[in-house]
Formats: structure tokens, sequence, C-alpha cells
């Protein structure tokens, strides 16, 4: 089975093709979302044994076992979402849209060499991140004009990358370069795609979440725990919408490749 991807100028029609080709290949990519949901859940139990262990017991002389287990699961989750989780549901994709299958440690296996480069394209785009939100929030024009803009304009300009690193195993430079030379003359159309697909994943959000206040309404009134019950599902739900993002943006990446 293969997910066609047209080049369109039609932007809404990509986000379909996205959306498609994340509802058509949800069956072989459950496996890494509730992997993904389980490290979630960890690392929301290492940050109560550290609470228990750094705040409730500050008096400690050694760092107890919940400080230990809280920078093991923090290490394995940021490790799992910024890295190893996106290149299984870029990989899979890629598989499914190929009408072929692939497993996830085979495709561990074979992104080993490509972790390092994909560690520094990311490390690198959350500090682009960091300096766009602090020129934005300072409200300082000479800083808007030196971080935000050249920031924003990166941003855009190497979002890219990433499948090019997993997808053709290029290099960090050839990666960069591979996406500047995509986004000729597509810059501002792949901006205005890229906030639609953050609006949409917003929205979503909203929506889902709004449902699930309403359910857990109902179930303060049985146990002290909804709220915090509450803020764990939302958590995941925000971890849960990681691969419908990157089928998203690889339905736009499919299309780029085509025009």
């Amino acid at each position: 089975m293969t997910i066609p991807v047209s080049a369109t100028d039609n932007l809404v029609g990509v986000l379909l093709s996205g959306l498609n080709l994340f509802r058509s290949s949800l069956r072989q990519i459950m496996s890494a979302i509730s992997i993904q949901i389980i490290t979630t859940i960890f690392m929301y139990l290492a940050l109560l044994a550290l609470i228990f262990n750094v705040l409730i017991q500050p008096d400690m002389q050694q760092p107890g076992i919940g400080l230990i287990l809280f920078f093991v699961f923090f290490l394995l989750i940021v490790v799992g979402i910024m890295l190893i989780f996106p290149l299984i549901y870029i990989r899979k994709y890629q598989a499914h849209t190929l009408g072929e299958t692939i497993k996830i440690r085979h495709i561990i296996q074979h992104s080993l060499p490509i972790l390092r480069n994909f560690l520094l394209w990311t490390m690198g785009y959350i500090v682009i991140i960091y300096l766009v939100l602090l020129a934005l929030l300072s409200k300082n024009t000479l800083m808007i004009l030196l971080l935000f803009m050249p920031g924003l304009f990166a941003l855009i300009a190497f979002s890219m990358s990433p499948f090019l690193l997993v997808l053709d195993s290029a290099n960090l430079t050839v990666s960069l370069k591979g996406s500047l030379d995509m986004l000729k003359g597509n810059w501002l159309r792949t901006a205005i795609y890229l906030l639609l697909v953050y609006i949409s994943l917003f929205v979503c959000y909203l929506l889902i979440n709004q449902i699930l206040v309403f359910f857990f309404q109902y179930i303060l009134l049985v146990t002290p725990y909804a709220d915090a019950l509450l803020k764990v599902t939302n958590a995941l739900l925000a971890t849960a919408l990681l691969p419908l993002f990157i089928a998203l943006i690889y339905a736009y990446y499919i299309d780029l490749e085509k025009r």
C-alpha cells in the first residue's frame, strides 16, 4: 500500500495527505506509541520519586534512589522523545509509503550511525528556538533584529534536515544544505504550512483536553487524585501527538521532493 502525495500548491491537500498517512499506518506505529507512552509514565514516576526524596526529605545527606531514578528516566524520556521515537516514526512512515514493514529493532540498529548527527541537529534546533523565544519575550528591537528574524528563518530553512538525515543517511552539513535547497522558492509556503500544522495540533489538543476536563470533573467527586490524573493524561496526550506531527511534516517533505 502506498500513500500518494503529489506536488500541489494546496497546503490543505498536503495536510490531509499527512492525516491519511497517520491513519493508515496507525497499526504499524502502535507499538512505538505504546513504548513512548510507557516511557512518559516512567518519567512521571521518577518525578514523583524526586519530589519525595528532595522536597519531602530535603535533609538527606546522600542522594536517594528517587533522585537516581529521576535522572535515569529523565534522560530516557529526553533521548527517546527527541531522538529515538522521531527516527522510528520517520522510518515507519517511509516503509508504509513503500508498502513495506519494518521492525523497531531493525530501525534502531540501522539508525545508530546517524544518532550523533541527529543529536547535533536536535540540540542546535532547541538552542535556536530558545533564542527566538528569548528575543520575542524581550520586546527589544535590537534583539528581535539580531535573534528573532534570523532564528525564525533558520527554524524554517532547516526543518527538512531530519528527513534527509534519516532517509538519505546524509551527514549534518549535507542535510542542512539539502534542506535549504529544497526550500528555495518555498520558504513562505513552508512557513504557512508549519503554522497550519501547529494550529491544527493545538486545536486538536484543546478539544481533547476539554473532553478530558469534563470527564475528570465527575471523577473529582469520587477521588481526590482527579486533578493529578488529568495532568498526567494531558502529558500523555501531548506525547501521543508526536507521531501525528511527524506524519504531517513527512507529507510535506514528500511534496517538496516532487516539486
